[in-house]
């Protein structure tokens, strides 16, 4: 289907890219003196942090919950989100993809419901 469908082949590409840009955008406008600048990748990132989580014996059940409140204090996250939003602005059957997608595989989770209700107020059934 994205191969028949340029946009919505270009908005699965930035989509699943936002998490890169989200990070290269936080990284480049963090001071000199971030632990951002540190790191070449927010998976680099997220590994070093993971590491001290184990290190200080933090509860590993706990790791995905602080990694979010810290990505959330360093800004990454409202950028992730502003980059998929505009993947969603590229072509909103996006959503409907990602759905699909998701349920080919027992372990993966459909498109958060902001994503839905973002992509309905793009094609105006809310």
């Amino acid at each position: 289907m994205a191969k028949e469908n340029p946009t919505l082949a270009q908005a699965i590409d930035d989509y699943f890219d936002a998490y890169d840009d989200a990070y290269r955008i936080a990284r480049q406008d963090a001071p000199a003196d971030s632990i951002l600048k540190d790191f070449g990748s927010l998976d680099a990132f997220r590994e070093h942090v993971r590491g001290i989580y184990k290190l200080d014996g933090v509860p590993k059940s706990e790791w995905d919950s602080r990694l979010l409140k810290l990505e959330e204090s360093l800004g990454i996250s409202g950028l992730v989100e502003n980059a998929k939003k505009r993947a969603i602005q590229i072509n909103p059957e996006l959503v409907d993809w990602l759905e699909t997608w998701a349920q080919e595989e027992k372990d993966r989770s459909g498109p958060p419901k902001w994503m839905r209700e973002y992509r309905d107020t793009l094609i105006g059934t809310k």
